[in-house]
């Protein structure tokens, strides 16, 4: 059968999509656990999720990502990601690249070596790769990690990519992280604002709803944006044009959730101390 331009590779760029949406919903359910984990720390009260995909507007079928509640309240929750669907399928590449090479790690290093290895924000290797890459990879690890003194930290490259292995007594074994230095510069945090400016007007419509506190959370997948920066962009948005959103907590690495705007704070701050009875 003669495939035309239209229908070339159509069950390739399927699969492709069918991968990525549910990388996307992984990805939600665990930023949305996370969130409530970090709330319930915050503010000492246990908030569930209700509902996923919440309508706001039916027509054109607009939603936001969960509605939360605890009693009577309602939070809605909409995940906003600082990466694009190239950027979550590579996230998604070494989620499961790292996971593999910490378990053949683990078999490789004896249990009274503790350490922390550093890997890149990201790896290029196809699938068909993979298996020999983890072998290879984490037989290198093992055999630094099995060198380093107490303290000692060993830096070199594999296959062209940074990794650091740092003797961290104490911390149970074989843990990894990601390399903060791999990132990209972004002066002044200009990529970010631009991404905010983009984005943040298409949650305001999501979360147009009433009744809830509405909340974005940001979350940087790679860990390699500081919430110093975030911060930084988000004070050079206008938010009136962006009613819908009362607060944005931004997750700068897992579990490291912080609050980079709060509508009531930032009313209070234009009106003065005396008008939020503070004064």
């Amino acid at each position: 059968m003669f495939l035309g331009p239209n229908n070339l590779g159509r069950n390739n760029i399927t699969e492709i999509d069918e991968e990525l949406k549910m990388t996307k919903k992984i990805y939600e359910e665990e930023a949305k656990n996370r969130f409530l984990g970090h709330i319930e720390r915050e503010r000492g009260e246990r908030w569930e999720a209700f509902a996923a995909d919440v309508v706001t507007e039916p027509k054109i079928g607009t939603n936001f990502d969960y509605e939360l509640y605890q009693g009577p309240r309602r939070i809605a929750l909409e995940i906003m990601r600082l990466v694009d669907s190239k950027g979550l399928a590579e996230f998604n590449a070494r989620h499961e690249i790292t996971s593999a090479v910490l378990a053949e790690s683990k078999r490789r290093v004896p249990k009274d070596r503790d350490f922390i290895f550093y890997t890149p924000p990201y790896f290029k290797v196809s699938k068909a790769r993979r298996k020999q890459f983890v072998r290879d990879l984490a037989a290198q690890l093992a055999s630094v990690a099995k060198s380093c003194t107490s303290d000692q930290k060993v830096r070199f490259h594999f296959r062209g990519y940074p990794y650091t292995v740092s003797s961290c007594p104490g911390s149970g074994w074989v843990m990894s992280a990601c390399n903060l230095n791999g990132g990209y510069p972004d002066p002044g945090g200009q990529l970010i604002q631009s991404i905010l400016r983009r984005k943040l007007p298409h949650k305001n419509r999501q979360l147009s709803v009433v009744g809830h506190e509405r909340i974005v959370l940001i979350v940087c997948l790679e860990g390699t944006t500081r919430t110093e920066d975030v911060q930084e962009a988000i004070s050079d948005i206008d938010f009136s044009c962006l009613p819908n959103i009362d607060k944005v907590y931004f997750e700068s690495g897992m579990e490291q959730i912080h609050l980079v705007y709060d509508r009531l704070k930032f009313v209070c701050t234009l009106k003065g101390e005396n008008a939020c009875g503070q004064g």
